[in-house]
C-alpha cells in the first residue's frame, strides 16, 4: 500500500473522527453534562469543500488538478459543515452535483486565506483595500454567508480526500458510475451527497478488511460503515409458537460483533480508533515520512 494512498485514508479518518466529535458535543449541548471548556463542539471544520458540476468531474480527473476559472487566481472552496453543503445545490439554477473535500490543515500549508467582503463597507474603508492583491478583497460582493476560503493557484485532486455525489446509478442506487471509478482507484471516499447520509455516516460506527503480506506490512486497508458492509449471515430464524394458529418462522438480527462478521471484516470501531489505526501504520511502514502527514489530532 503506498504512503499516498494510505495517508488518504488517514486524513479521511481523521476528518470524520473530527466530524464524530463535533456533532456528539452538539447532542450534549443543554445536557447535564454539557458544561464551558471542553464540552462545546469544535469552530472550525476539517475538511473544505470545492462544489462543481458533475460534467467538470471528467475534465479535473484528466487534469489532475481543480483550476481557477477564467480571469481568477484562486480556487474557492467553501468552510460550510458537511451537512449544510446542500445550501450550494441550490445557489444557482442548475444545481451543482459534486462536492471535492480537501482537509483544511493541508491547505493551510499551500495559503488558505478567506476573502474580505467589503460590499457593505463604508468608501474609506474601500479606499484602503482597492490595491490588495487580486482575489484577497471583494469590493462589490458579499458571499460571507457561504464561507468562501480561498487558495491560490492550481489544487492538486490527489489532496482531495472526500468526495460528495448527487449523481448516481438510478437502476441499482449505487454510486457505480464510471466517472467516479478514478476515484476510488486513487483511494478517495465516495458518498452519496445528501445531508442525512453524510450525518448518518459520520456517527455510525465502522468496520475494516486488512491484508498483509508475510512480513506483516500493509497491503491493502478497506473500511466501510455498518450499512455497506457485504452482506453476511446477520440473523437467525427460529420457529415461533403463538397463542394461537399455526406456528411461523421469525428473524431475528445478530450484533455485529468479530464473532459473528465473515471474510476477514473486523470491527467495529469508532472514527477515532480508525484514524489511530492509520497513523500506527503509517508510523510503522513510513517512518522517515511520518512528518509529511500534518495531524489534526495530536496522535504521539
Amino acid at each position: 500500500m503506498t504512503f499516498e494512498k494510505l495517508l488518504r485514508m488517514y486524513r479521511f479518518e481523521e476528518a470524520l473522527a473530527l466530524y464524530d466529535a463535533y456533532y456528539e458535543r452538539m447532542a450534549d449541548l443543554g445536557e447535564k453534562r454539557a458544561h464551558l471548556g471542553d464540552a462545546l463542539p469544535i469552530a472550525w471544520v476539517p475538511l473544505i469543500f470545492h462544489c462543481t458540476y458533475f460534467d467538470n468531474l471528467k475534465g479535473i480527473l484528466n487534469d489532475g488538478k481543480l483550476r481557477p476559472s477564467e480571469e481568477k487566481s484562486y480556487v474557492a472552496l467553501t468552510e460550510l459543515p458537511v451537512t449544510e453543503l446542500t445550501r450550494f445545490r441550490s445557489l444557482r439554477p442548475k444545481p451543482f452535483e459534486i462536492a471535492i473535500g480537501f482537509p483544511r490543515a493541508l491547505l493551510e500549508s499551500k495559503g488558505l486565506y478567506q476573502p474580505a467582503y467589503l460590499k457593505h463597507a463604508t468608501q474609506e474603508v474601500k479606499d484602503k483595500f482597492k490595491d490588495a492583491p487580486s482575489g484577497y478583497v471583494e469590493l462589490s460582493d458579499d458571499l460571507g454567508a457561504l464561507h468562501e476560503v480561498r487558495i491560490p493557484g492550481p489544487l492538486p485532486i490527489d489532496d482531495a480526500v472526500w468526495v460528495l455525489s448527487a449523481k448516481r446509478n438510478e437502476d441499482t442506487r449505487k454510486l457505480d458510475l464510471p466517472e467516479l471509478k478514478p476515484l476510488r482507484d486513487l483511494g478517495v471516499a465516495v458518498s452519496y451527497w445528501h445531508p442525512s447520509h453524510q450525518q448518518g455516516m459520520i456517527r455510525e460506527p465502522v468496520f475494516r478488511r486488512v491484508k498483509r503480506n508475510e512480513e506483516g506490512h500493509l497491503v491493502s486497508l478497506e473500511s466501510v460503515g455498518k450499512h455497506y458492509l457485504p452482506e453476511m449471515d446477520n440473523y437467525v430464524e427460529r420457529e415461533i409458537n403463538p397463542p394461537a394458529g399455526k406456528s411461523f418462522n421469525l428473524r431475528f438480527p445478530k450484533e455485529l460483533r468479530p464473532d459473528t462478521l465473515a471474510d476477514g471484516w473486523e470491527g467495529p470501531f469508532s472514527k477515532y480508533e480508525m484514524a489511530a489505526f492509520c497513523y500506527e501504520e503509517l508510523k510503522k511502514k513510513f517512518p522517515g515520512r511520518i512528518g509529511e502527514v500534518q495531524p489534526r489530532i495530536v496522535m504521539e
